[in-house]
Formats: C-alpha cells, structure tokens, sequence
C-alpha cells in the first residue's frame, strides 16, 4: 500500500493498493469456430475499493495443417460481476471495449500467430471472474476445431499468459 503526506497541510492523501496476478493456458487446445472459454486463463477477483483493472493477454496460436488456406483467430477477455464469489461465477458476461486481438495464419508455412490484448476499466468493489474466450475458423471446408489450436511450445511457455493488476485506488480515465 502506497500512502501520500495527509492533507492536514494542504498537500494530496490518497491511498493505492495494487495486486497483480498471472495464469498460464499449459496445454495444446484446438479452438473452435464458435468462441470457447479458455479455462486456464480464468481469475477470480474480490475488489475492496473502486479502482482500476489492467489486462494484458498473449497467447501463441498455431496452423493444425489439417485445412488449406488462411485461418483466422482472435482472443476476447470478458468478465462477471457479483456481490458474492457465487453470484459472479452466475452473472452475466461484460466484454470491456478493445479487450480483443486476433490475426491471420495465411497458411501451413506461416504456421504461428499471436493473440494480444491489453486493456483497462473501472471496477467497483465486489467479485469478479476475469476469463480469456477464443475462436478459430476459416473459409476452407472443415470440421469445427480442426483450424488452429493455442501452442504451449512445451510446459512452460511464458507466451500463454493472462495478467491482471487490480490498483484500488485510482481512478480510470
């Protein structure tokens, strides 16, 4: 917790808490043409003041080389919002503006792409499940979740990751 000089002689108090935490995806999944959570990007948050969220999400995309042709991909982060931890996994999902990245692999030798996103918004205190939703498809004939699938490059690859900092305290805008 960061604390300015009190405002007893004139000058600025305020008090900021920040949090930060990351999620890796650790395994090979295909996407689908119709958006799917990604479950290993999921967070649960409970926020004690207003304040500010960041999100900053990279995941590595990878052609399957079971279609020809161009595939396009994308990544969406969405959260829920309760007065309870149960009431947030139940609510409704809030897409927060220009929480989306995506692109084209434009065919087998192209092979990778990437997923970016980073994002801020205003939360207020409660809980909040933040989660990372993707897709896959292409104009080529296929059968859904044969286009692409998120690459782990092997246990441990830091390019899969979902960091949110929660900063209490501070104002968005």
């Amino acid at each position: 917790m960061f604390t300015t000089p009190g405002s007893r002689d004139g000058r600025l108090r305020s008090r900021i808490s920040v949090r930060s935490r990351t999620t890796t995806h650790t395994s090979n999944t295909a996407l689908f043409d119709a958006a799917t959570e990604i479950t290993g990007f999921r967070q649960t948050w409970h926020v004690r003041r207003p304040g500010v969220a960041t999100w900053n999400f990279k995941c590595e995309v990878m052609h399957r080389n079971l279609v020809t042709g161009v595939i396009a991909y994308s990544g969406r982060g969405y959260y829920r919002y309760g007065a309870t931890p149960a009431a947030a996994a139940a609510g409704s999902l809030v897409g927060p503006d220009v929480a989306v990245g995506g692109g084209n692999i434009y065919d087998i030798t192209d092979h990778y792409g990437n997923a970016v996103f980073n994002n801020s918004f205003a939360v207020v205190p409660g809980y909040y499940q933040f989660s990372v939703w993707m897709l896959s498809d292409t104009t080529t004939p296929h059968t859904s979740g044969t286009c692409a699938e998120i690459s782990i490059g092997g246990p441990s690859n830091p390019y899969n990751a979902f960091t949110c900092t929660v900063i209490e305290g501070a104002v968005y805008g």
